[in-house]
């Protein structure tokens, strides 16, 4: 099963906790199948976020949309590692006004404390 959840790319700008709880919220909607984002694709006006089924033993993550803090090419590679080695995994980006965002998926209590 697959599942896209789409967002007009100023939804996320105004409220992205909104939308980044709206994933997993969608995520953990079908307790006997949960889904898992497993990418993004974007356009200049949407983000389509997409869910598949995932197996049980695979713990479920929250999802947070955050704003990296350059779109320097040279700086978006160290970020992404630091993020990582703090406990989140990058899904996917998408550039708006020459600002770069990502979608992250991270453990509860490491969203919680970011």
């Amino acid at each position: 099963m697959i599942k896209i959840i789409e967002f007009n790319i100023n939804e996320i700008l105004l409220a992205e906790k909104a939308c980044s709880d709206l994933i997993t919220r969608a995520c953990l909607r079908t307790p006997v199948t949960p889904l898992h984002v497993t990418g993004l694709c974007s356009s200049k006006k949407k983000v389509f976020v997409i869910l598949e089924q995932c197996p049980h033993e695979l713990p479920l993550p929250e999802y947070r949309f955050a704003l990296l803090s350059s779109i320097d090419e040279k700086d978006i590679g160290p970020e992404i590692s630091a993020r990582y080695y703090a406990g989140f995994t990058t899904i996917g980006s998408f550039v708006v006004e020459n600002k770069l965002w990502a979608l992250f998926a991270g453990r509860k209590t490491d969203i919680q404390e970011s």
